[in-house]
Formats: C-alpha cells, structure tokens, sequence
C-alpha cells in the first residue's frame, strides 16, 4: 500500500449550517493562501492528486511546486453527493431523513445521492490504483473513506470522524502485531 497523505480544504465562507457535499462554492482565497506557507513545509515530495471543485483545486495549485511533479485531478476525489440536500441548511431538511441518517451513516442514502458505502466504493477505485505515495487534497468524506480503507477503521466510526480543515493527515496502515512463536 503506498503511504498517503491527505489535506482538507479550508472552511468556505457562508456555508455554515448547509449541506454542500458537491456544491462547488468558490473558496475562500485569503483562507488558502494563509494556509499555503504551512503545508509547503510540511508535506513531503510526493505527487499531489486533488478533487476538481474549486475548495481542492485552488489550494493544491497554490501548495505544488516543482518537487511535487504536475498536479492531477481526479473526479473521484469529490465529496459525498448529498443529492436533494445539497445547498440546503441543515434545519430545513426533513428531521425523519436525518434521523435515518443518524442510525444508519454507512448505507443511508439521501434522497438524489449517495451513500457513504458509495463514497467507499469510488475512493477504493482511486487507492487501488495508487502507483506510490500521493497527496490528496480533498474533502472530509473522502478523507473519512481514506481511514476506513487504508487505516482499517470499521466504516461507522471513520463516517462519523471529525476531520481538521488545512492540516497534513497521515493516513496509514494499522501496525501488524509481531507473532510469538
């Protein structure tokens, strides 16, 4: 497996309390930019892979240097499709939907999108095709689906994870235990 790296975006302006999966709200630049300084000097040289919607995109340009190669993009990388729910506040969502949600974070589907089983699915597609190591940046999901498969947490937990905005997120293996002969 090779080693990832993985940043999320910083917070987009206005977006507090609605549900955005794959809305591409335009970020917020000064909020890059600030952020941009730190992850040069603490990402390693490796090749950087991004989401297409502009929060990913505008940070992983600003943070590639020559070191890094090109800059790819992979529509895979995207967040959660949060369907019908996209764009809206979170407190004009139907309460029964959410609390369905809530019981069921891995296979509950909101209407007109996908679930976290389907996130898995699609960012598996992206790790098994990893040639070496890589740096994502991309969005809390993804990074959540990163942990499930690479890190080996159960799917529950790894959906439900807080994941910090701007920072280098190792994601790696779980430690084989030595076996006693």
């Amino acid at each position: 497996m090779s080693p990832i790296v993985a940043v999320r975006p910083p917070p987009l302006p206005g977006t507090r309390g609605v549900c955005y999966g794959q809305t591409d709200w335009p970020p917020d630049l000064e909020a890059i930019a600030a952020t941009v300084p730190r992850l040069r000097a603490e990402l390693p040289e490796w090749p950087i892979l991004s989401s297409p919607l502009q929060r990913c995109l505008r940070l992983a340009s600003r943070v590639l240097t020559p070191r890094h190669g090109a800059l790819a993009v992979d529509d895979r990388l995207m967040e959660m499709d949060h369907g019908d729910w996209e764009g809206r506040c979170w407190t004009d969502l139907d309460p029964t939907l959410l609390r369905a949600w809530s019981r069921d974070v891995v296979g509950f589907r909101p209407p007109g999108g996908e679930c976290f089983a389907d996130l898995i699915e699609r960012v598996g597609a992206v790790v098994d095709g990893l040639t070496g190591p890589t740096i994502f940046v991309t969005h809390a999901g993804v990074i959540r689906a990163l942990w499930h498969l690479v890190a080996g947490w159960p799917a529950r937990q790894a959906a439900v994870e807080p994941v910090p905005h701007g920072l280098p997120i190792p994601i790696r293996r779980p430690r084989q235990r030595a076996r006693r002969a």
